[in-house]
């Protein structure tokens, strides 16, 4: 079921960025997630063997997970996003030998703001976590283009570190194959600099505005061109 070849040099990162205890144990799953936690991503790669010819992939925690329609072409667009999932729990699905393929031209990823905002880790290890899954999707997606989501700003004090985590993250796309998204000044107010309300749910989780602002700019971007996207 996974790729035992990469199992070490995944501990091994996870180690530096204090993240070991999610990813030890390939066989029975992350720690801490539990037997649902399996399942959840048990159903996820049947959605993926089951969508022939994808070329649209959204991954990371319930910012994407929750998204209903995100953009993509009909039918061969997949969500593979689970909630609460941490960076170190991406790599982790990521090692599943079944998601290995040709696979998509494009991967949407969000992922991190769960490791700052639950498991309280540092911007840096962060942004270096969020750099190894970029690469980790490279090998497995080797044709695909990375489109790396910033982290959605946040209310109390998580939001400064997910300022500085972003601001790291600025120069991930020097890879030719990977690009970044910065949402960040579009979700907050232009007169406080607070998240915007109306963007936000929970001032966590994006409304049903906000998941068609982030459309909006994926569109405006050039995510998706050449591809036959069904508009959300």
């Amino acid at each position: 079921m996974f790729l035992n070849a990469h199992s070490g040099q995944v501990l091994a990162l996870a180690i530096v960025l204090g993240m070991a205890g999610c990813v030890e144990s390939l066989g029975s799953g992350p720690r801490g997630r539990g037997q649902k936690y399996l399942e959840r991503h048990e159903w996820a790669v049947q959605r993926f063997e089951d969508t022939p010819d994808v070329e649209v992939i959204y991954l990371g925690d319930s910012i994407l997970s929750l998204w209903q329609h995100p953009p993509g072409p009909e039918g061969k667009t997949v969500n593979l996003a689970i909630g609460g999932d941490q960076i170190e729990h991406v790599l982790w699905r990521l090692q599943d030998a079944r998601l290995a393929s040709e696979g998509p031209w494009i991967v949407v990823l969000e992922v991190g703001t769960n490791n700052l905002g639950v498991a309280n880790q540092s911007p840096t290890d962060t942004a270096l976590g969020v750099r190894a899954v970029v690469q980790r999707v490279t090998e497995v997606w080797p044709r695909a283009r990375v489109v790396v989501l910033s982290l959605l700003p946040r209310e109390g004090a998580v939001d400064e570190q997910v300022q500085a985590t972003n601001a790291l993250l600025r120069s991930v796309d020097e890879r030719a194959d990977v690009s970044f998204l910065d949402l960040d000044e579009v979700f907050r107010s232009s007169a406080t600099g607070a998240p915007r309300r109306d963007y936000f749910v929970d001032g966590l989780h994006p409304s049903e505005l906000g998941y068609a602002e982030i459309a909006m700019w994926l569109q405006a971007a050039g995510v998706f061109m050449g591809l036959q996207v069904t508009p959300e």
